[in-house]
């Protein structure tokens, strides 16, 4: 019996070990393919777009659909919105409502299927994907760092700003973190894969990759739920200190802790790829519809988490 059972996981972990080599072999095939398009876009010709210094140019989705490859129904519905230059724009809603998706056609990794995106009036088509691509700083959900050193992580290209690391890292609240690390920046990043590499949780990850985010003089700044592996106390107080550095940047934020996205000039509530609601904080709480509804529901959860925990420290 107890070979027969100890065979039986053998087979379990076989079949989990074949199905984690089918994911990544998807996605290796997926970024293979988009690297094929972006070498196919330099036959083209295709203008590379440059931006003067400091600007930042107004994105406007006029009237987008995006559907997936063998897909029946698209992710984005007729969606049309303006990004004014330097605003924070924050996406709210329901898993599958599209927020990713949104994120990917914004920042170029897929094309409208209907509709265009205009880039300071021109259609987003006419520039390189590299060009666009360049234009971009974000923390996504599924991203990580290289096993290097964390020098080489939050500066890829080798150009060093000792000031904005410092402030870069500070924001990211990892100053302490690195003080008490013996090699400081050329710490190596990867435990487990290099000998000597420091270890770091979930959270102090996604901090690392805040900071490498934010270090990149880039227009615009996307953080798609970057702050997962925080408690919400946290992740507010992070995307406060943050707020400060991106002012001169447009910034789009994904999150499903709403509390979190108060401070924004705008938000959009997206449901069945659509924006069904769209304005400030207070602005979508005085309308009483879907937004105020989730954001009520959330408060509560919350309450309740806090007074059971009060309760079990009174015990």
């Amino acid at each position: 019996v107890g070979i027969l059972m100890g065979f039986t996981n053998w087979c379990y972990s076989l079949e989990d070990c074949f199905k984690s080599l089918h994911e990544i072999a998807l996605y290796v095939e997926e970024d293979r393919k988009f690297r094929g398009k972006l070498e196919r876009e330099k036959e083209e010709e295709k203008e590379a777009l440059v931006l003067e210094k400091g600007h930042i140019p107004e994105i406007v989705f006029r009237d987008v659909t995006f559907r997936y490859e063998g897909a029946k129904e698209p992710v984005i519905k007729h969606l049309s919105l303006t990004m004014k230059p330097g605003e924070n724009l924050a996406l709210v809603g329901l898993n599958g409502a599209g927020k990713t998706t949104f994120i990917k056609l914004l920042c170029g990794f897929y094309d409208p299927t209907e509709g265009e995106i205009l880039v300071d009036g021109v259609n987003r088509s006419r520039y390189t994907k590299e060009s666009w691509i360049r234009c971009f700083s974000g923390v996504f959900q599924e991203t990580g760092l290289f096993p290097l050193t964390l020098r080489e992580n939050l500066m890829p290209e080798g150009k060093e700003d000792s000031r904005r690391v410092k402030e870069c890292l500070e924001l990211a609240d990892l100053k302490e973190k690195l003080e008490k690390l013996p090699e400081g920046l050329d710490t190596l990043f990867g435990a487990g894969v290099l000998e000597g590499a420091a270890d770091f949780s979930g959270g102090e990850v996604q901090k690392l990759m805040l900071a490498r985010a934010l270090y990149k003089q880039a227009p615009f700044l996307v953080l798609d739920e970057p702050t997962a592996a925080l408690d919400p106390l946290a992740e507010s107080e992070l995307y406060e200190k943050y707020y400060r550095l991106s002012k001169e940047k447009t910034t789009v934020f994904i999150s499903h802790r709403l509390a979190s996205t108060r401070f924004c000039d705008r938000i959009l509530l997206l449901e069945n790829g659509k924006v069904t609601e769209s304005g400030t904080h207070r602005e979508l709480m005085e309308k009483q519809g879907s937004y105020a509804a989730m954001y009520r529901l959330q408060s509560k959860y919350y309450q309740q988490a806090e007074a059971g925990l009060e309760g079990d420290m009174e015990l």
